[in-house]
C-alpha cells in the first residue's frame, strides 16, 4: 500500500468536507453523488472549481488549493489522458507525467465510483491539458532568433516593472510569436517539428494580474491581419506568458520555471492556445 500524496490528502479532506456537508436534509444523498461527481471531473479535467455549479457552494479555501496543488492536478489530468489515448501502461503513465502512483490510483478509483468512464473526463479536459498531449507526442525543437528574445525580454520586463495601477506590484504579460515550422522524420517513425521563431509581438490589451493573464480576441485578430498584410512570409507558432515573482526563491519554491527534458513539467510549457505549435512560460524575478 502505497503512502498517500499530498495530492491524495487534499482531495479526500475535500470528500470528508462533502460528507459533512451533506450529512443530513432532505435530498442530502442526491447532493452528496452531484458533489463527488463534479470533484471528480474537477480533479481529472484541469478546469476552474468555477465552471460547475454546486461545488463553489461549499466554503472551501479554493484558491490555496490552486496555489498548492494546480501541477500535480495538471500532471493528473495528463496522466489520464495518456492512460486513455496512448493505452499507455500505469508505469509508463507515471513516467511520462511526472504524477505520482498513489495520486493516479485515487483519480481512477474516484472516477469509477461515481459511474464516470475515462472517456467521459479525457473528453472534458481543459486545451491547455490537449495542448501538452500534442507536444509531447509530436516533439518540437524551438529556434529562436536574437531579436524574437529581445522582444520577449523587453515586454517582460515592462510587465515586470511597470506597475498597472495601485494595488498591482507587476502583472503576467502575454504575446504571440511568428516564425515557420515544417516536419521532418524523427526516431521511432515519430514526427518532429522545427519551429523558427523570427519576431515576438506583446498583446497590449491582454488582461493580467500578478497570477494570471487573460489573452484578448480582438487584440489577437488585430495582429494577425497586420501580420498577414506586411510579413506575409511568417506565420504564428506559438505564444508566450509570463510568470513574475518577488524573488527567485519564490520561484523555485512555487515551481514557476522547470526545463523539462523528456518528461512533462507545467512551467516548461504552458499552452494558452492549443492551435498553436509551442507555447513558452518565462519567470521573471
Amino acid at each position: 500500500m502505497h503512502k498517500p500524496s499530498h495530492f491524495v490528502q487534499a482531495c479526500r479532506r475535500i470528500e470528508g468536507a462533502i460528507e459533512y456537508h451533506t450529512r443530513a436534509g432532505s435530498g442530502s444523498h442526491k447532493t452528496r453523488t452531484k458533489l463527488r461527481r463534479e470533484l471528480a471531473f474537477w480533479l481529472t479535467t484541469f478546469h476552474s472549481y468555477n465552471s460547475y455549479p454546486t461545488l463553489p457552494k461549499m466554503r472551501l479555501p479554493w484558491a490555496k488549493w490552486d496555489e498548492t496543488h494546480g501541477i500535480d492536478a495538471l500532471r493528473l489530468a495528463f496522466a489520464l489522458r495518456l492512460k486513455h489515448r496512448h493505452e499507455m501502461s500505469r508505469s509508463k503513465v507515471m513516467a511520462n507525467s511526472g504524477c505520482s502512483r498513489s495520486t493516479l490510483s485515487y483519480a481512477l478509483d474516484l472516477v469509477n465510483d461515481v459511474g464516470l468512464h475515462l472517456h467521459d473526463v479525457v473528453s472534458d479536459q481543459n486545451d491547455v491539458v490537449e495542448a501538452h498531449d500534442v507536444a509531447h507526442v509530436r516533439h518540437s525543437e524551438v529556434r529562436l532568433e536574437a531579436r524574437a528574445l529581445q522582444d520577449l525580454l523587453l515586454g517582460a520586463a515592462e510587465g515586470y516593472r511597470v506597475p498597472q495601477g495601485k494595488g498591482f506590484k507587476y502583472a503576467e504579460v502575454y504575446g504571440l510569436r511568428f516564425g515557420g515550422s515544417r516536419g521532418r522524420p524523427g526516431r521511432d517513425d515519430a514526427r518532429e517539428q522545427l519551429v523558427h521563431v523570427s519576431r515576438v509581438a506583446t498583446q497590449l490589451r491582454a488582461k493580467g494580474t500578478a497570477s494570471s493573464v487573460m489573452p484578448n480576441a480582438k487584440s489577437m485578430k488585430t495582429q494577425l491581419d497586420v501580420a498577414t498584410q506586411f510579413f506575409p512570409h511568417l506565420e504564428i507558432v506559438g505564444d508566450y506568458h509570463t510568470h513574475p515573482y518577488d524573488s527567485l526563491s519564490e520561484l523555485k519554491r512555487c515551481l514557476g520555471l522547470i526545463r523539462s527534458r523528456g518528461r512533462f513539467d507545467y512551467a516548461a510549457i504552458s499552452s494558452m492556445d492549443s492551435r498553436f505549435c509551442f507555447s513558452c512560460c518565462a519567470g521573471l524575478t
